[in-house]
């Protein structure tokens, strides 16, 4: 049976610099693929800038736990 729960949506928005040079490239696409690859953000967030974070209240129609 479906519920209503409450939560915090989280958006989060960040820039991350590739540089000139095809290492700096390289190693701001590995910690884009790493992250994908691994769901560990972390490190990604740490290498970006100008991050921005955004939380609101929602409720959303999930099942219930049973």
């Amino acid at each position: 049976m479906a519920v209503n729960k409450a939560g915090v949506a989280i958006t989060i928005k960040a820039f991350l610099p590739i540089g000139k040079s095809l290492d700096e490239q390289f190693i701001a696409l590995s910690l884009v693929k790493d992250a994908k690859d691994t769901g560990e953000y972390d490190l990604l967030l740490k290498a970006a800038t100008e991050v921005e974070i955004k939380t609101e209240s929602k409720t959303r129609r999930m099942e219930e736990d049973k």
